[in-house]
């Protein structure tokens, strides 16, 4: 499990289409996000219009719902690009400098922290995938930060 510092913050880096439903490739808006007992997960407008099989592994689709996705689909809604005309450099503190980010499955092998220095040495790389951000969880408003401004804004 990723460490925090003392403001519950935390980045996180995700590949954004991770949080799309697999049978309609949309980011679910509303309703409960239900899964299957193997942890296959559908929107609530797919499961309502399929036939209560998953169509990974065809079980059930039960009334199981999966909370770990709704809790990041919900952060992820209320973050903000922040505009870098007006975006507050990030804090000097030491805890700020670590990125942990996860692959998929979500918590089940977690990597890092990483310092900067390492982003930066592979910024180039990180920049050219769709869909990665540092995601900075908790502490005021949430916000998702492209990697390649975070890495602007500790220079």
């Amino acid at each position: 499990m990723a460490s925090t510092s003392n403001t519950n913050t935390e980045f996180v880096m995700i590949e954004a289409e991770l949080l799309d439903c697999s049978v309609c490739f949309e980011r679910p808006n509303d309703g409960p996000i239900l899964q299957c007992r193997n942890g296959h997960w559908v929107c609530s407008s797919c499961r309502n219009r399929m036939l209560r099989r998953c169509p990974d592994c065809r079980q059930f689709i039960e009334d199981i719902r999966c909370l770990a996705i709704e809790k990041i689909i919900e952060s992820a809604r209320s973050c903000t690009i922040p505009n870098p005309e007006t975006a507050m450099p990030i804090s000097e503190d030491e805890n700020y400098k670590k990125i942990w980010f996860y692959e998929y499955p979500l918590g089940k092998e977690t990597h890092g922290p990483y310092s900067l220095n390492y982003f930066r040495r592979w910024e180039d790389y990180f920049v050219e995938i769709p869909g990665f951000c540092v995601w900075k969880i908790g502490g005021g408003p949430e916000t998702a930060v492209p990697l390649i401004q975070l890495l602007q804004q500790m220079n």
